[in-house]
């Protein structure tokens, strides 16, 4: 079983990039974002961040991801606590994903994972594939508004483009079209993964 890792900062392309992926080569897709929502329903999850973070974090009988954000975000401690509770119950989970996909015969998955170095995840990857895209670019596809309310602020707690490349395995430039994108994304899933 391959599995091939797609990481980047954020409004890069990864999840763009994961979905070619899995669209034109029928890959199972694993997203990262999607595990951690899913690992903060687990009984036992919930009573360890019950634990650390206080009752008041508990919205409609789970979870609220936005009352942990709150709490956090603004906590650096805390947000360390957080994620070192966390990130390996996740990444356990992927494990059993990606276990399970090995026993329905696929030969590889693609993971998706934004925060695949803070983490501690590269374990889990035979291959890291980096999408960056410059700020011009992400300007561009975003328009003023999100890119100063939503892109600026998040990009700045994130590794740089330079600090990203030196994980990776493969360095994916998304700055021309999205049909030039797609058609690299999809060359190098033949030549690295299919041998082709």
């Amino acid at each position: 079983m391959k599995v091939v890792c797609i990481t980047g900062p954020i409004a890069s392309g990864k999840s763009l990039a994961t979905h070619i992926i899995h669209d034109t080569f029928r890959v199972p897709m694993i997203k990262m974002d999607l595990v951690g929502h899913y690992v903060l329903t687990k009984p036992d999850v919930v009573e360890r961040v019950v634990s650390l973070l206080g009752v008041d974090v508990i919205e409609l009988g789970g979870l609220s991801r936005r009352k942990i954000a709150q709490k956090v975000f603004t906590n650096k401690s805390l947000l360390v606590e957080y994620n070192r509770l966390l990130h390996p119950i996740m990444a356990r989970q992927v494990e059993d994903i990606i276990d399970f996909f090995a026993g329905k015969g696929f030969p590889s998955v693609v993971l998706e994972a934004a925060i695949l170095h803070d983490a501690g995840w590269e374990y889990l990857c035979d291959e890291i594939w980096v999408v960056v895209s410059p700020p011009k670019v992400v300007y561009r596809r975003l328009g003023p508004e999100r890119f100063f309310r939503f892109y600026k602020p998040r990009r700045k707690h994130q590794m740089t483009d330079a600090e990203y490349k030196q994980h990776a395995d493969i360095i994916i430039c998304n700055k021309y079209t999205m049909d030039i994108f797609a058609d690299t994304i999809r060359y190098l899933w033949r030549q690295r993964v299919l041998n082709k």
